[in-house]
């Protein structure tokens, strides 16, 4: 082991590009082989007249009408209707992998404090998130899953660098600094438990600076002014409260009922963490206590952890909480992990032990990324088949089909856990296919 660490310390930029290249082509062969499902049609079409969006007036009248009905997310929104109305699902598969690697590549620069070993640092978190994302295919690979959650992580991530920095008296550099109006904006209207992330941990940095009397900076003031623009414009979306109105059915509001739904969700939420965001719960509870027992945490680590159970429990306001609302929750847990691991540990050991957790988790993945793409695989083909019967269908006058329903065990499939054919889905399905009806059965 001591020789091959040795070896890695010589090779390290050698390593970092092969980590680069190896992990990028992966991630893109993944996207290639991910179809387009669900949501990604319906995108297509106008959401209250089901007409085909043809023109940039047709794109904004339908976000218009879902900022208004459905969700507040409309910032997402038009970046998943400018991809699936070219219907070009190559240039998808392009940008996504570019903000996937950005994505690594800004939380290798937060955790890796002397900005060494570098390869082991991002081939390590490849790995982590692969792992412990409890839902990859819905986060990372679904074309419709990744512009909402993946992609806003990257102003969001590049908006607290500073804020990061300021508590662990580092400089930032000035492009950050004077791009705080835009990040800031961008990240309030994003998601909304990964806004009410931010929001806690905005609140925390400005109770450390009013205690410590630390003068507030203008970077400072105009980041949050606009980030709570964006957050106002996000949770005040109509479409968001008819959502949130399901809490209570459609009844009047109750105070008492709203209290006693939210306490029941909270401790929903609490039994149902997934064994990936319970396996980090404990790694992270042990490098906390660790971190108290030796003196060393500090209060960048209290934000780490506010904002990823802020992630989780604002969600006790949604009607549904599906497992790939948990990403946020996992990025600053491993972030908390990987940061604390190194503050506790000296270089020379840290190097070790990530070094042996890589090779533990590298066969881990080696495994799971075969069968994982096996049965993305065999989505694909199955999509193909539908494809390749209703286009031979059409040739004879057949346009009335149903399909045997795809189901998907691997949270790495973009399908996993979805409605596959749903009544709702299958008129968009049917329009962009040019057939009367499609229907799914078991």
């Amino acid at each position: 082991m001591e020789k091959v660490i040795n070896w890695i310390d010589k090779n390290d930029k050698k390593l970092l590009v092969i980590s680069v290249i190896t992990t990028v082509i992966l991630f893109f062969f993944l996207n290639c082989i991910t179809p387009y499902i669900i949501d990604d049609y319906c995108r297509m079409y106008d959401c209250s007249t089901l007409e085909e969006i043809k023109t940039i007036q047709d794109a904004a009248t339908s976000i218009k009408t879902e900022y208004f009905t459905w969700s507040g997310r409309t910032l997402s929104l038009i970046v998943i209707t400018f991809f699936v109305c070219i219907k070009n699902k190559l240039l998808f598969n392009f940008f996504n992998t570019a903000v996937y690697f950005l994505f690594l590549y800004l939380i290798m620069r937060l955790v890796n404090k002397n900005n060494k070993y570098k390869s082991l640092y991002f081939i390590t978190l490849f790995v982590s998130f692969w792992l412990f994302t409890p839902a990859y295919g819905h986060n990372y690979l679904w074309l419709t899953g990744a512009i909402v959650y993946l992609w806003p992580v990257i102003p969001l991530i590049l908006f607290l660098i500073p804020y990061f920095n300021s508590v662990s008296d580092k400089k930032t550099s000035k492009i950050l600094l004077y791009s705080a109006l835009p990040l800031g904006f961008l990240t309030g209207w994003s998601v909304e438990n990964a806004a009410a992330a931010v929001f806690i941990l905005l609140i925390a940095y400005y109770i450390r600076k009013i205690v410590i009397k630390e003068k507030i900076k203008a970077f400072e003031v105009l980041g949050t002014l606009a980030f709570l623009f964006g957050f106002v414009m996000l949770l005040m979306a109509p479409g968001s409260h008819n959502r949130s109105s399901q809490i209570t059915g459609g009844e009047a509001f109750s105070l008492f009922q709203f209290i006693k739904t939210t306490v029941k969700r909270a401790y929903y939420i609490s039994l149902d963490s997934c064994k990936e965001l319970s396996f980090l719960l404990i790694a992270a509870s042990i490098v906390l206590f660790e971190l108290i027992l030796q003196k060393k945490f500090k209060y960048i680590h209290l934000l780490y952890i506010l904002a990823a159970l802020a992630s989780v429990y604002s969600m006790v306001l949604s009607p549904v909480f599906p497992h790939r609302a948990y990403l946020f929750a996992v990025i600053f847990l491993i972030i908390f992990i990987f940061d604390g691991f190194s503050t506790i540990c000296l270089e020379e050991q840290a190097k070790r032990f990530i070094a042996a957790a890589l090779l533990v988790c590298g066969i881990v993945f080696i495994h799971s990324f075969t069968v994982s793409t096996l049965d993305i695989l065999n989505t694909l083909q199955r999509w193909n088949n539908r494809i390749s019967v209703m286009n031979t269908g059409k040739e004879s006058g057949i346009y009335d089909y149903s399909f045997k329903i795809i189901h998907s065990g691997e949270r790495h499939n973009s399908q996993w856990n979805l409605e596959d054919l749903n009544p709702y889905e299958n008129i968009p399905i049917a329009k962009f296919f040019g057939i009367n009806t499609i229907v799914g059965y078991e």
